[in-house]
């Protein structure tokens, strides 16, 4: 990479981050990491890339999904064979967001690394993981999709919004329901799940029908979904706004969420 002026790299990065959101709306889920990890590699220079989603169980990272990029298939397996003693693990758990960089040659960071770095001609990585605070999966590189074990591999937040309306004590990584093709019909919410490869692709969306809100506490949920203000609420239904704040203490209640903006995502879930 040219070396840049702090101006011409923050609109590199800029210029990155909106071609980036543009593959994400027009490629789909199979073949947006390809594309993402080339465009990244025309600010970055890497010669190769591994793009990946687990979760900590019992003090291991447990790789649910990989995206090997010009690595061989057997790379994944390789590692997994010397992970209780890669210390990139402990180090990029230890600063969630920061980018950790490990000379695989040198024998300080282990011969099990300095192994997995010969077999495959690495050198040098940089590792950075995201861990989302609501579900403690870890995204390495830093919607929803599980495999078909029920464990949750990445989310976007309004999928776990409807998660916790249904089951407000959840924290993941397995969802709450074992699923497959058929999906899920809850009390609050429906789930789609399609297929794609060996995942499953979800899609969640609230129930019209919500009998635990009463008709009056309905028409108040609407009222916030579209914007509006606990006057205008008020205004519209014919009620003080101190009878629609009684509402919405109520509407938390029964829902399980805690703020308007949860209320308002409910409201706006897609119809039947």
């Amino acid at each position: 990479m040219s070396r840049l002026d702090h101006s011409g790299l923050l609109q590199a990065f800029s210029t990155l981050t909106l071609d980036l959101q543009r593959l994400a709306h027009h490629q789909d889920i199979e073949h947006f990491q390809r594309h993402a990890l080339a465009r990244v590699s025309q600010l970055l220079a890497f010669d190769s890339a591994w793009w990946g989603r687990s979760a900590v169980i019992d003090g291991l990272p447990q790789e649910h999904n990989s995206y090997l990029y010009q690595l061989p298939p057997d790379y994944l397996a390789d590692w997994q064979s010397i992970r209780h003693l890669d210390v990139t693990v402990a180090r990029v758990h230890a600063s969630p967001g920061e980018a950790v960089i490990i000379d695989m040659r040198d024998p300080a960071n282990g011969s099990a690394l300095n192994w997995l770095g010969r077999r495959h001609g690495l050198g040098e990585l940089l590792c950075v993981i995201h861990i989302d605070p609501q579900t403690h999966l870890s995204h390495h590189l830093a919607l929803a999709v599980c495999d078909p074990r029920g464990v949750l591999q990445c989310a976007e937040r309004g999928f776990v919004d409807l998660l916790l309306s249904e089951w407000p004590q959840w924290r993941g990584p397995t969802l709450p329901v074992l699923l497959d093709e058929r999906g899920h019909d809850g009390k609050r919410i429906h789930i789609q799940a399609s297929p794609v490869g060996d995942q499953l692709l979800l899609a969640a969306r609230l129930n019209r029908a919500l009998p635990q809100l009463s008709p009056r506490e309905n028409d108040v949920a609407q009222g916030f979904g579209e914007g509006k203000t606990y006057k205008e609420v008020a205004r519209d239904l014919g009620l003080s706004p101190n009878t629609v704040r009684h509402h919405i203490r109520a509407i938390y209640a029964k829902l399980g969420v805690k703020d308007k903006a949860r209320i308002a995502h409910l409201v706006h879930a897609p119809p039947d």
